[in-house]
């Protein structure tokens, strides 16, 4: 999960929490509706989006070896809003190891089970399972996991 995305979550809650204490303990009539607008919006829409995006990065790696996909041990932590859901879906990962041994690492046809290798390009693989294509590329210490229908994009 993103550290970054943990941080803004804590720092939401905590934020809605000394709201909640100005506007409902101490029924503070003097800060004005941008607060309670704040304490709404907080309360209501970043909490639940950031912890589903949280919850969604923390299925990531199941999700990937339900498709087939071993997950390479020097995969790090989900990076962005990422979450892999959908049938057009997207991972994100920080990578602690070197792009080549990544790469290395998905060649093998053991690590992806029953997808094909169709295409290798300088930081990137292209895998095809039916109609759907796995594009895995590595770009500045950063990897993505893009599954798509081909069939949708013609």
């Amino acid at each position: 999960m993103d550290p970054t995305l943990i941080t803004l979550l804590i720092g939401c809650i905590l934020w809605a929490v000394l709201l909640c204490y100005f506007f409902i303990y101490r029924r503070a009539k003097d800060l004005g509706a941008g607060g309670k607008s704040a304490l709404i919006i907080i309360t209501f829409i970043l909490v639940p989006v950031i912890g589903f995006v949280l919850w969604g990065q923390k299925q990531s790696f199941q999700r990937l070896e339900e498709l087939g996909f071993e997950a390479y041990q020097g995969l790090g932590h989900s990076v962005g809003v990422a979450t892999g859901a959908g049938d057009s879906s997207t991972w994100l990962y920080s990578l602690s190891s070197s792009e080549d041994a990544l790469l290395d690492f998905y060649r093998n046809p053991a690590k992806h089970k029953g997808w094909k290798l169709i295409a290798e390009e300088s930081g990137g693989l292209t895998f095809e399972r039916g109609n759907s294509k796995m594009l895995i590329r590595v770009s500045d210490g950063n990897v993505a996991f893009l599954l798509f229908d081909s069939q949708k994009e013609k």
